[in-house]
């Protein structure tokens, strides 16, 4: 009888050990906001072995000419062979290539540059613009360079 009453009390425990213990616990924080700016018009431009990406600035909602809130741009990569490109339409998995600090928008156009890959083939190039606190706004549309 006192194996079953310690058994019932340990199962009694762990329940309540459960309800209490349940749920994401941590430091309260403030979530990072995202820019409501994106990049729309991508192009990618050969430019004495670097690669420019430029492309036109899209505002979301409300919030009108705040472009000083943009601190940067993430680059997004991702290379296929001449021989194998993806279909139109396929989604494309890019892998962070380079995060980029300081002014990427100048009036309304976006422009950085970023170092030109020697691997030969198909490079696919996403970006998304940043703000202060590293919160990331939407992906751009793609744009396509062949390196020969």
């Amino acid at each position: 009888m006192t194996v079953r009453r310690g058994l019932l009390l340990v199962i009694y425990g762990v329940g309540l050990l459960g309800l209490v213990a349940c749920g994401k616990k941590g430091p309260p924080f403030v979530p990072k906001t995202n820019p409501n700016f994106s990049v729309t018009q991508l192009t990618a431009e050969r430019m004495d072995g670097n690669v420019g990406l430029s492309g036109r600035l899209l505002i979301h909602g409300e919030q009108s000419a705040e472009y000083r809130l943009i601190a940067g741009c993430m680059v997004y990569h991702a290379s296929y062979e001449k021989t194998e490109p993806p279909c139109e339409g396929c989604p494309i998995h890019y892998r962070l290539l380079e995060e980029i600090k300081g002014q990427v928008i100048f009036e309304d156009r976006f422009y950085c540059e970023i170092p030109l890959s020697s691997k030969k083939g198909l490079h696919f190039y996403n970006v998304r613009l940043i703000n202060e606190d590293g919160g990331s706004g939407p992906p751009s549309d793609r744009a396509m360079l062949t390196v020969e």
